[in-house]
């Protein structure tokens, strides 16, 4: 889930967006599985969005102090294993996050450009839903839970609910997360709900989204196929112009004959 997002679609200007992956806060499951699970859901996105101008993510392993998750220039990945809090919360009284939020992104904008400049993805290995009944790493719905998360991290919001204010594949404004095409979504609000098919790539609404915002086109096409049509338009112009200028050169020279 994301923070700090603004509704009208922001986007990043840099072609690759680089995190170093700390290590966990606390003793608990997951640190290796989730650099894995980085690295798979990372590759999904880069293979599937490869199309619509969205930047390539690279996830670097860091033994640097744990930061906390505030802007401050570096893009982290941080697995919180000890308390499901920010790291600037003195106490579990403090302002510590919901129980049930999995992972939490927050997306930092420039102030004047409005394009995402810094993004923090803080994982859930508290109450950690991506567990088994045996306590072992389900890898399906980790995997699924960062697909979505890095899907965040492109500046995208969730497929319904109240938090959805910008034109959909199905329409206009919010959809009801009961939608088949929400439902569907790889950005679906809650991507382990219980007796959801979990969904490890990229959905077709998803990518129409990133592709209107990152290419200025609402139907997935690329931008070749724009600029040839500007082209065809500019030598049109210009022969137009130039069949003118002959008539109006012959015309001249025929009235001073």
């Amino acid at each position: 889930m994301p923070s700090g997002q603004a509704s009208l679609g922001p986007k990043w200007s840099q072609s690759e967006v680089a995190f170093l992956v700390l290590p966990s806060t606390g003793t608990g499951p997951g640190q290796a599985a989730v650099s894995a699970s980085l690295e798979r859901a990372a590759a999904r996105w880069d293979n599937h969005a490869e199309d619509v101008g969205t930047p390539k993510f690279r996830f670097d392993p860091s033994s640097a102090p744990l930061r906390n998750a505030v802007r401050d220039g570096v893009n982290i990945v941080v697995l919180r294993t000890d308390r499901w809090c920010p790291g600037t919360a003195r106490d579990e009284e403090e302002g510590c996050y919901d129980a049930r939020r999995q992972a939490i992104t927050h997306l930092y904008l420039n102030p004047i450009s409005s394009r995402i400049d810094e993004a923090d993805l803080e994982v859930n290995g508290v109450n950690p839903a991506w567990l088994g009944s045996d306590g072992a790493v389900n890898e399906g719905a980790l995997d699924a839970l960062l697909v979505h998360e890095l899907g965040h991290v492109l500046g995208l919001d969730h497929s319904c609910g109240v938090l959805n204010t910008e034109r959909t594949s199905a329409g206009e404004g919010i959809q009801t997360c009961d939608s088949t095409v929400a439902r569907a979504s790889v950005m679906y609000p809650n991507p382990l709900e219980a007796g959801r098919e979990l969904k490890l790539h990229p959905s077709h609404d998803a990518l129409a989204l990133l592709s209107k915002r990152y290419l200025g086109r609402a139907d997935g096409i690329g931008t070749a196929w724009g600029w040839i049509l500007v082209a065809i338009g500019v030598v049109s112009l210009l022969c137009l112009g130039m069949i003118c200028f002959h008539r109006r050169t012959a015309s001249f020279k025929a009235k001073n004959h």
